[in-house]
């Protein structure tokens, strides 16, 4: 059952770039919004590894390697 804000050109079976792209963003925010928790690890991971590179960014080599 399809629900009723999808497109009508989504059932044909040949669409062009711009009308497929709409339909695969349409089934994406379907699917985001049916099951959010892969969503929602998917953002706490990136924005883990975006810490860790600031992190990393911030961190002083050269005066690490002169211990004296």
């Amino acid at each position: 059952m399809k629900p009723k804000e999808s497109f009508e050109f989504c059932d044909k079976k040949f669409k062009d770039f711009n009308e497929d792209l709409l339909c695969q963003q349409q089934e994406l925010m379907e699917f985001t919004t049916a099951n959010p928790v892969g969503f929602i690890v998917f953002y706490v991971l990136a924005i883990v590894f975006i810490a860790g590179l600031f992190h990393l960014s911030q961190l002083n080599f050269k005066k690490r390697g002169k211990k004296k």
